[in-house]
């Protein structure tokens, strides 16, 4: 059923993402032959580009994985613009990740998203033991996001669903269980660290 999901995610993301993308384009144009420069310009550009971001982000956390090739250009500019609109530094230190890789990355970044409120730096790199990946958030880390974490970690599906906005804690937690991986979380008032 989850690939099923997933492969309703990619539809969405890839049909929002062409209008979209034709809309930033015209309002580029506009600007071009128009010389707009108002404010209510530069925020239709903004609030473009902000979808546009997101759509994408949206597209790799919740699409289909799979063992295809994604470009670490495109995961690393994804989640910079995303996170860096919430004043999170990122740095990932994986290359060539496949698809479900670069899911797996997506989903823990929007976990630590909500980890990090005021903002911080997280490093994803694979983990020194195996063929895992090791990240490492720090920052002032909110400590009653932990029950979102016990999703991530638990080792069965849990008897009650979360909020929307915490889907991705559900769906990464899920992710690695239908992979075999078993998680290893550290959480302190300003560093988190998951082994997963």
């Amino acid at each position: 059923m989850s690939d099923i999901l997933s492969l309703v995610a990619s539809r969405i993301c890839h049909d929002l993402i062409s209008p979209i993308g034709a809309v930033d384009n015209g309002i580029e144009l506009l600007g071009m032959t128009q010389r707009l420069s108002s404010p209510e310009m530069a925020l239709i550009r903004q609030s473009t580009s902000t979808a546009l971001t997101r759509i994408e982000l949206f597209r790799l956390a919740f699409g289909v994985g799979g063992a295809s090739a994604c470009p670490i250009g495109r995961l690393n500019n994804t989640l910079t613009a995303h996170l860096g609109d919430r004043k999170i530094t990122l740095s990932i230190g994986v290359k060539e990740p496949t698809l479900s890789l670069a899911k797996r990355i997506s989903l823990a970044a929007l976990c630590i998203e909500t980890c990090l409120p005021r903002g911080g730096a997280v490093t994803i790199d694979r983990s020194p033991q195996d063929a895992g990946l090791f990240l490492t958030a720090t920052g002032a880390i909110r400590l009653d996001t932990a029950p979102l974490w016990e999703l991530v970690t638990a080792g069965e599906p849990p008897a009650d669903l979360p909020r929307a906005a915490d889907v991705h804690f559900l769906l990464l937690g899920d992710l690695l269980r239908t992979e075999g991986t078993t998680p290893a979380l550290s959480i302190d008032t300003d560093v988190l660290t998951l082994a997963f």
